[in-house]
Protein backbone atom coordinates (compact mmCIF):
# COMPACT_ATOMS: atom_id res chain seq x y z
CA UNK A 1 0.00 0.00 0.00
CA UNK A 2 2.90 2.44 0.51
CA UNK A 3 3.37 2.64 -3.27
CA UNK A 4 -0.09 4.12 -3.72
CA UNK A 5 -0.15 7.87 -4.51
CA UNK A 6 -2.62 10.59 -3.55
CA UNK A 7 -3.50 11.23 -7.20
CA UNK A 8 -4.19 7.55 -7.97
CA UNK A 9 -0.99 7.07 -10.00
CA UNK A 10 0.52 4.52 -7.61
CA UNK A 11 0.37 0.76 -7.50
CA UNK A 12 -0.78 -1.96 -7.02
CA UNK A 13 -4.38 -0.72 -6.99
CA UNK A 14 -4.27 2.90 -8.18
CA UNK A 15 -6.00 4.10 -5.01
CA UNK A 16 -6.69 7.80 -4.47
CA UNK A 17 -6.08 9.84 -1.32
CA UNK A 18 -9.25 9.03 0.60
CA UNK A 19 -8.79 5.31 -0.09
CA UNK A 20 -5.23 5.14 1.27
CA UNK A 21 -4.72 4.34 4.95
CA UNK A 22 -2.80 6.94 6.99
CA UNK A 23 -0.20 4.32 7.94
CA UNK A 24 0.52 3.67 4.25
CA UNK A 25 0.87 7.44 3.66
CA UNK A 26 3.41 7.69 6.49
CA UNK A 27 5.36 4.65 5.27
CA UNK A 28 5.40 6.11 1.74
CA UNK A 29 7.22 9.24 2.97
CA UNK A 30 9.65 7.18 5.07
CA UNK A 31 10.28 4.97 2.03
CA UNK A 32 11.01 8.03 -0.11
CA UNK A 33 13.58 9.21 2.48
CA UNK A 34 15.14 5.74 2.65
CA UNK A 35 15.36 5.53 -1.14
CA UNK A 36 17.06 8.92 -1.39
CA UNK A 37 19.60 8.20 1.36
CA UNK A 38 20.48 4.68 0.22
CA UNK A 39 22.77 3.54 -2.57
CA UNK A 40 20.69 1.99 -5.33
CA UNK A 41 21.52 0.54 -8.73
CA UNK A 42 20.23 3.68 -10.45
CA UNK A 43 21.60 6.38 -8.11
CA UNK A 44 24.03 7.22 -5.34
CA UNK A 45 22.88 8.02 -1.83
CA UNK A 46 22.37 11.66 -0.88
CA UNK A 47 22.88 13.13 2.59
CA UNK A 48 19.83 13.24 4.88
CA UNK A 49 19.76 17.03 4.49
CA UNK A 50 19.77 16.86 0.70
CA UNK A 51 16.95 14.32 1.01
CA UNK A 52 14.97 16.74 3.21
CA UNK A 53 15.40 19.43 0.54
CA UNK A 54 14.24 17.09 -2.23
CA UNK A 55 11.26 15.95 -0.17
CA UNK A 56 10.26 19.55 0.55
CA UNK A 57 10.58 20.50 -3.12
CA UNK A 58 9.07 17.41 -4.73
CA UNK A 59 7.31 15.44 -2.00
CA UNK A 60 3.92 16.88 -2.86
CA UNK A 61 3.98 14.88 -6.09
CA UNK A 62 1.73 12.03 -5.08
CA UNK A 63 2.30 12.23 -1.33
CA UNK A 64 0.15 13.59 1.48
CA UNK A 65 1.28 17.14 2.32
CA UNK A 66 0.29 16.89 6.00
CA UNK A 67 2.48 13.79 6.36
CA UNK A 68 5.34 15.49 4.46
CA UNK A 69 5.14 18.56 6.72
CA UNK A 70 5.07 16.47 9.91
CA UNK A 71 8.04 14.42 8.67
CA UNK A 72 10.05 17.57 7.89
CA UNK A 73 9.09 19.07 11.24
CA UNK A 74 10.42 16.09 13.19
CA UNK A 75 12.95 13.94 11.32
CA UNK A 76 15.76 16.54 10.99
CA UNK A 77 15.91 16.96 14.78
CA UNK A 78 17.33 13.44 15.11
CA UNK A 79 20.54 14.70 13.49
CA UNK A 80 21.32 17.40 16.08
CA UNK A 81 24.67 16.46 17.62
CA UNK A 82 25.67 14.29 14.66
CA UNK A 83 28.87 14.96 12.73
CA UNK A 84 29.04 15.27 8.96
CA UNK A 85 31.60 15.69 6.22
CA UNK A 86 31.18 18.97 4.37
CA UNK A 87 31.99 19.76 0.73
CA UNK A 88 34.78 22.03 2.04
CA UNK A 89 36.72 19.00 3.30
CA UNK A 90 35.93 19.95 6.90
CA UNK A 91 33.77 18.15 9.42
CA UNK A 92 30.95 19.81 11.26
CA UNK A 93 28.41 19.08 13.95
CA UNK A 94 24.72 19.89 13.57
CA UNK A 95 23.78 22.18 16.46
CA UNK A 96 20.40 23.62 15.42
CA UNK A 97 17.72 22.89 12.84
CA UNK A 98 16.34 25.99 11.14
CA UNK A 99 12.54 25.46 11.22
CA UNK A 100 12.01 27.40 7.99
CA UNK A 101 14.77 25.55 6.08
CA UNK A 102 15.29 22.21 7.81
CA UNK A 103 17.75 21.15 5.12
CA UNK A 104 20.10 24.10 5.90
CA UNK A 105 20.98 23.71 9.62
CA UNK A 106 23.36 25.64 11.86
CA UNK A 107 26.63 23.72 12.11
CA UNK A 108 29.70 24.04 14.28
CA UNK A 109 33.04 23.68 12.51
CA UNK A 110 35.91 23.88 14.96
CA UNK A 111 35.25 26.97 17.06
CA UNK A 112 33.01 28.76 14.54
CA UNK A 113 29.33 28.45 13.72
CA UNK A 114 28.03 28.46 10.16
CA UNK A 115 24.38 29.01 9.31
CA UNK A 116 23.91 27.05 6.10
CA UNK A 117 20.71 28.97 5.34
CA UNK A 118 22.95 32.00 4.67
CA UNK A 119 26.05 30.32 3.26
CA UNK A 120 24.76 28.32 0.30
CA UNK A 121 28.28 27.40 -0.86
CA UNK A 122 28.71 24.89 1.97
CA UNK A 123 26.88 21.59 1.71
CA UNK A 124 26.59 18.57 3.94
CA UNK A 125 28.05 15.62 2.04
CA UNK A 126 27.68 12.59 4.32
CA UNK A 127 27.58 11.42 7.92
CA UNK A 128 30.77 10.47 9.71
Amino acid sequence: MHHEREDGSGYPNGLKSEEIDLTAKIIAVADMFDTLTSVRVDHKAVSPFEAFEIIEAEGYKGHNMAVIMKFLENAPNYYVGERFFLNTGETGEIVFINPSKVYRPLIKVGDRYIDLSYDRSIKIESMI
